[in-house]
């Protein structure tokens, strides 16, 4: 058994709920020089379930990549991404991180009274020698219509 695992995200979201559920961690996220945007762009054609399974796979490599170089002992290594799919959408959009603020404001425009995909990809390296697990959990969520003025608001509330 571990007493600690590493986790291979930058995300505040998945920090918190590692504290909640009293998982011990350190940090293993990416060094100056990674190129982690450009794994992050959808490939031609490329589904939803199949980007987040990539993108995660990648950085759990990528993650693995950087322990093995660190002379750390081993921990289990944890890596999830998460995305956001229309599928309705005419390209089935896949729905990246808002470039800024603009862009924010034409993704929940987009999303105002639709439902859309919340796609989660978890990779679990328990063992060094073997491949890791991954699994994706994919939620409906609907989206209530949103004025001009409520998504100005959700805006500018970071």
């Amino acid at each position: 058994m571990f007493s600690y695992i590493y986790l291979a995200s930058q995300s505040p979201r998945r920090k918190e709920l590692l504290k909640q559920i009293g998982v011990s961690f350190e940090m293993l996220v990416a060094q100056a020089g990674e190129d982690t945007e450009t794994i992050e762009i959808p490939l031609l054609n490329e589904k939803a379930r199949e980007y987040v399974e990539r993108v995660t796979l990648v950085k759990s490599a990528l993650a693995f990549e950087r322990w093995r170089k660190s002379n750390k002992a081993w921990a289990p290594i944890l890596c999830a991404d998460t995305t956001v799919s229309l599928p309705q959408h005419p390209k089935g959009e896949i729905l990246g991180k808002p470039a800024d603020a603009a862009d924010a404001t034409r993704i929940l425009e987009m999303l105002s009274g639709q439902t859309h995909e919340v796609l989660t990809a978890v990779a679990l390296t328990i063992n060094p020698e073997e491949k890791p697990l991954c699994l994706v959990q994919v939620s409906q969520v609907e989206f209530s219509h949103l004025t001009g003025e409520q998504i100005a608001g959700y805006i500018a509330s970071g």
